[in-house]
């Protein structure tokens, strides 16, 4: 996951709390339900962790706590100055299809009926942002590695796009690609 320590200076917060704040902000349009930290697992954040930052966030005015637990206007309106490029619709279109044929590839091997959501086309977009030079082929090959790393393990249930394809898909990328070397050497 990308930190903007620009943003997170100006806010006067820890790394941690940026990424917790983050994700909030970015993955739980609907809010995170009063209490549920098990999701930031999905990101690396235990669920101590993320509930110790949730009330630093919450104190300062970054989060608001409720039913549901939603980022504030003060979190949005840090991130002003960046400058954000709306990608063109021939981008857009570009990003869906990219999508697609990942989640299409996810459910082939899975045997689920994920969909190209929102939520997935916007982390597919994350990625790109990160590295333009990632491809269809990339995607199958996280997708590859990790039903072949975690099938058979407590961590099977993590076998899904919002995990895959979440914050640390270029570093599984990289995890894919060394496996996969080191499997053609032998």
């Amino acid at each position: 996951m990308h930190i903007n320590n620009q943003v997170r200076k100006k806010l006067g917060i820890t790394a941690l709390e940026y990424i917790v704040c983050d994700f909030i902000g970015k993955h739980l349009s609907h809010g995170l339900p009063s209490g549920k930290y098990k999701v930031f697992e999905e990101i690396g954040v235990n669920s101590s962790q993320a509930s110790s930052s949730v009330k630093r966030l919450a104190a300062r005015g970054l989060i608001q706590v409720g039913d549901k637990t939603t980022a504030t206007k003060e979190w949005y309106t840090a991130h002003i100055p960046e400058t954000r490029i709306n990608p063109s619709p021939k981008t857009k279109s570009k990003v869906k299809e990219l999508c697609s044929e990942a989640i299409e590839y996810y459910n082939e091997r899975t045997g689920s009926n994920a969909r190209a959501s929102k939520v997935n086309v916007d982390l597919v977009s994350e990625i790109l942002k990160k590295d333009s030079s990632v491809v269809a082929d990339h995607f199958k090959m996280v997708i590859d590695f990790k039903i072949e790393e975690w099938q058979n393990d407590e961590m099977a249930k993590y076998i899904r796009p919002t995990t895959l394809f979440g914050g640390k898909f270029l570093l599984y990328l990289e995890q894919a690609k060394e496996h996969f070397r080191n499997k053609k050497k032998k």
